[in-house]
């Protein structure tokens, strides 16, 4: 499964990198192929210790993305990220299935219940 890696990355130590390296390791072994929004910010110069580029930037690079994956993981502390709120609209907007990131299981957050109830229908 194509999976795109959401998760709080804005205000944590090291842009949470830690947290999408090991969720991007694991789910790799596996055997999906994983976009890590981490991955992509380290290949454009991000070494998690310089100051983030505007919100509109990200989702530039990372709403393709999220397009091209059969489903959004979304690490914990997605709920205080804006960046995953926006990624999640747009996923369960087009029918993306959203799942936890540690167990594959369907998401149903109050925030994206009403939106993801329909895909799992």
């Amino acid at each position: 499964m194509r999976l795109y890696l959401a998760g709080p990355m804005r205000g944590l130590p090291l842009f949470n990198f830690p947290a999408f390296d090991e969720a991007t390791d694991r789910l790799r072994k596996q055997g999906h192929e994983v976009f890590s929004p981490a991955e992509q910010d380290r290949e454009a110069g991000q070494d998690g210790n310089k100051s983030p580029e505007t919100i509109a930037h990200y989702m530039a690079i990372n709403l393709p993305e999220v397009c091209k994956a059969d489903a959004v993981a979304v690490l914990p502390g997605w709920e205080n990220s804006q960046g995953c709120r926006i990624e999640l609209t747009v996923a369960s907007e087009i029918g993306k299935k959203i799942l936890d990131a540690q167990t594959l299981q369907p998401m149903f957050h109050p925030f994206v219940v009403m939106r993801v109830k329909k895909i799992y229908e």
